[in-house]
């Protein structure tokens, strides 16, 4: 019953590990939409440019990039013992209880390593989908901080040239 638990504990770790790749996986390929964007933009709008705001958003996005990548990267499951690691020759141990108990050891030290990873990938990806955030929050304040005083510029030029002299 106990070996039945932590099979089916490890199966769910596995669809939550899944879940947490594919999150991870979602937010690099936003990252890298985002940066063609901010690339494809400094190329149509070269004298535009995006200051300081524009400067830490680009860190803030890299920084998205990294932390994606370490979540995804560092995803390792154990899933059980390996069938060499099973004494399945009891004759060997000094009872069929001793070889179970250490196979349920196992178990538990993989579970409770699949948790930190868990934990670490969540973690990250948190991280990641903040920094991404920020940085979609910081590129939109540098544009708007760049492009709305040009454009009340350019009305109240127009505004003041109407006026008769």
């Amino acid at each position: 019953m106990l070996l039945e638990e932590a099979r089916t504990t490890t199966a769910q770790q596995l669809t939550q590990i899944n879940k947490l790749d594919g999150e991870a996986v979602r937010t690099v390929r936003i990252t890298f939409v985002l940066s063609g964007l901010l690339v494809g933009g400094e190329k149509v709008l070269p004298s535009l440019g995006l200051g300081l705001l524009g400067a830490a958003g680009t860190l803030s996005l890299v920084g998205s990039l990294v932390t994606s990548l370490i979540a995804y990267g560092t995803s390792r499951l154990f899933i059980g013992p390996s069938p060499d690691r099973i004494p399945l020759d009891y004759e060997e141990q000094t009872d069929a209880e001793t070889a179970y108990v250490e196979i349920i050891g196992r178990y538990e030290r993989g579970l409770l390593k699949n948790r930190r990873v868990l934990w670490s990938n969540a973690f990250f990806l948190d991280v990641s989908r903040f920094l991404l955030a920020c940085a979609v929050v910081l590129f939109a304040s540098s544009v708007a901080s760049r492009s709305v005083p040009l454009i009340i510029g350019s009305r109240w030029y127009q505004t003041l040239s109407a006026i008769p002299h």
